[in-house]
């Protein structure tokens, strides 16, 4: 019996938020012409990668990347999935975005897990 995609994609996040770091995306040829660029995703976000992923497919890789870069993708990657995308993540605040400066390392634990990137109130 394999295992679905769901399953596998539960196992690739556990692996990857207890030994890696983040993952790197391949943005080539995504914000910049004739270029060889990846996005960097930190673990802590992978789940919701794959979830508008699951969702929009690469236009919703494209969304989160460009999220995170803060930039626009070059012109015809703009789809109208890549915008519904982009609307659904409108509202998430990345972690790198939150003042913590003078935190212990246990509060930046704490607001890492709570801020990664959530739904703003």
């Amino acid at each position: 019996m394999s295992a679905s995609k769901k399953e596998m994609n539960n196992e690739m996040v556990k692996f990857i938020e207890e030994y890696c770091n983040g993952l790197t995306v391949n943005s080539n040829d995504t914000f910049y012409y004739a270029s060889a660029d990846v996005t960097i995703v930190d673990s802590m976000v992978i789940k919701k990668l794959l979830e508008i992923e699951s969702k929009y497919g690469r236009d919703g890789v494209v969304a989160f990347c460009s999220k995170i870069r803060k930039e626009e993708p070059l012109k015809q990657l703009i789809s109208e999935k890549y915008l519904k995308a982009s609307e659904e993540l409108k509202n998430y605040i990345l972690f790198e975005d939150i003042d913590v400066s003078g935190s212990t390392s246990e509060t930046w634990k704490n607001l890492y897990n709570k801020y990664a990137l959530i739904e703003e109130k």
